[in-house]
């Protein structure tokens, strides 16, 4: 669809560079409950920071930070709604969130 091949590319994630922002597809497979499809996964700095930030905000810790290869951390989180917040920290991608 892209037209182009993925910069990572694992039977856990596949993740492309699309005009400097991550596209990153997990399998629904691969999650605890695999009726949330798909999980949008904000960049930040450092996961581990921006994991404690959420929780000190009332989100419960979904899925740990996991290292997924290549310097890559994510994790996720339910917020106070049910919603699933994806993060990720890439040192490969300069665009991300501070929390």
């Amino acid at each position: 669809m892209l037209g182009q091949q993925p910069y990572f590319d694992q039977p856990f994630y596949v993740c492309f560079n699309v005009a400097g922002h991550e596209l990153c597809l997990l399998p629904v497979a691969d999650t605890p409950r695999q009726e949330l499809g798909c999980v949008a996964h904000w960049g930040v700095k450092d996961i581990a920071v921006a994991s404690v930030t959420l929780q000190a905000k009332g989100h419960s810790l979904f899925e740990p930070i996991r290292d997924v290869g290549d310097g890559i951390k994510v994790a996720s989180f339910l917020d106070t709604d049910g919603n699933v917040i994806g993060l990720i920290e890439n040192p490969q991608f300069p665009n991300i969130c501070e929390m």
